[in-house]
């Protein structure tokens, strides 16, 4: 994955936070995506200005102990965009 693109959120998806957790609806789709706590954590992350190079500096300053954090960070932008929730 090309680290320098820069995730921007689907206008048409509608966010919701529910009991902590993150429930994502998408207009195109007109399905409901959950998010568990890394990929929540990442859909945060992501306002259109920051890269994913500059998001994944970011997570390994906060969790310097956490050994998968690139291929995490991959698999959710992935996975948000199949959905179509994010666009690169």
């Amino acid at each position: 994955m090309n680290t320098n693109l820069i995730p921007r959120r689907d206008p048409g998806c509608v966010e919701e936070v529910l009991e902590g957790e993150i429930v994502l609806y998408s207009a195109c789709s007109a399905k409901a995506l959950y998010l568990n706590e890394s990929a929540a954590l990442v859909w945060q992350l992501i306002d259109g200005e920051r890269s994913i190079a500059q998001m994944e500096l970011l997570l390994t300053d906060a969790y310097p102990e956490a050994a998968t954090i690139t291929d995490d960070l991959s698999e959710a932008i992935e996975m948000l965009r199949k959905h179509g929730v994010i666009h690169l």
